[in-house]
């Protein structure tokens, strides 16, 4: 059996890959602004389960957890302190709280919101 340049040869019992029972589904990465010059951050949300940051910084990659997204600016070190670092942690803290779901809020149903005002009969006891 030949083979052509670009095709691939798979056997019979091999599964596609898109045949796996799970899969990570993530919304669209957002890339920080500064990136550049041997930083890139991008933050990825997830659907499901806890978002994180992808860190690639002096040759070496990390996955930090958007729980606390200060440590996004943690993981560059003595560079913390550059004018971009300070835009990276604004940033970083910025777009986690905006991805925040908004509580809405729940009407009060208590006995104590049926409390009347005080007014010219109230008396009180003593």
């Amino acid at each position: 059996m030949s083979q052509r340049h670009g095709e691939v040869i798979t056997s019979h019992h091999h599964k596609p890959s898109n045949t796996y029972p799970y899969s990570i589904t993530t919304m669209k990465p957002k890339p920080f602004p500064g990136n550049g010059r041997g930083l890139s951050v991008e933050y990825m949300r997830m659907r499901e389960g806890p978002s994180y940051f992808v860190i690639l910084y002096r040759n070496s990659s990390k996955i930090v957890s958007a729980a606390d997204p200060k440590d996004v600016w943690r993981c560059l070190g003595n560079a913390k302190y550059t004018p971009t670092a300070q835009a990276l942690k604004e940033w970083a803290v910025e777009i986690v709280n905006s991805s925040l779901p908004k509580p809405e809020p729940v009407p009060d149903t208590s006995f104590a919101s049926d409390v009347e005002e005080p007014n010219d009969n109230t008396k009180m006891i003593t």
